[in-house]
């Protein structure tokens, strides 16, 4: 019993190290500057370029600091499925996704990444005429340097995340602005403490030791 409840607790040790993640947020929320274009046939390339307005760690405030800063993104190639001209558009694993920005010292990648899957649809409701990019998992890395900017504790530069714009024009026109545009990326815990992973080694020890003293106590009962 007392070997299941020490299994129980190391567990329940361990497990916030390997769940424990940041969320760190960028979005753009003005159509100044911005554009985005939907070119070539057959397979249509998705490009949208965005000024860089806030940053977010988790559900924080909102960090403007960040000057100078866009948010870019090219896919690969798309296969149009519905509609006429379309009214989906799935493009292939690929492409790249860019948000740059000054954190003092000049204009650096904060985040490069690409595309694991992204797909662009009409708007089925809401304001006339425009319609939505979207990617369910994106990939990539973020630059260590906009932990400390943000707030954050270590986190591992390697993340995945979502992103999501809204976009004045449709496929029609081929071209337009971007109303709004937000990327959400996690961003996991860095490697445990020292200290966390002393005491695990110590626990592992602990059980290693329970164990023993029972084996010895069943050979001494035989």
């Amino acid at each position: 019993m007392r070997k299941v409840a020490l299994i129980g607790f190391f567990v329940l040790l361990i497990s916030p190290m390997a769940a424990l993640a940041d969320t760190i947020s960028f979005s753009s929320n003005t159509s100044s500057g911005s554009s985005w274009a939907m070119v070539g046939s057959p397979f249509p390339i998705f490009t949208l370029s965005s000024a860089l307005t806030s940053a977010q760690l988790n559900s924080g405030p909102l960090n403007t600091g960040i000057t100078n800063g866009t948010i870019g993104w090219t896919t690969a190639d798309g296969v149009p499925l519905v509609g006429s001209p379309t009214d989906l558009v799935i493009f292939n694993p690929g492409g790249t996704v860019t948000v740059m920005g000054n954190l003092g010292s000049g204009i650096v990648a904060l985040f490069t990444g690409s595309f694991q899957n992204a797909s662009w649809t009409l708007v089925t409701a809401g304001a006339p005429g425009q319609s939505t990019f979207s990617a369910s998992f994106i990939a990539g890395n973020l630059n260590p340097a906009l932990f400390s900017f943000l707030g954050a504790g270590p986190l591992s530069p390697e993340v995945t995340g979502t992103l999501s714009a809204t976009l004045n024009g449709t496929p029609t026109g081929g071209s337009g602005s971007v109303a709004g545009a937000t990327i959400s990326l996690n961003a996991p815990t860095a490697v445990p403490e020292p200290a966390m992973l002393t005491m695990l080694g110590m626990g592992l020890l602990a059980l290693a030791g329970l164990s023993r003293k029972k084996l010895v106590s069943q050979r001494n009962a035989c």
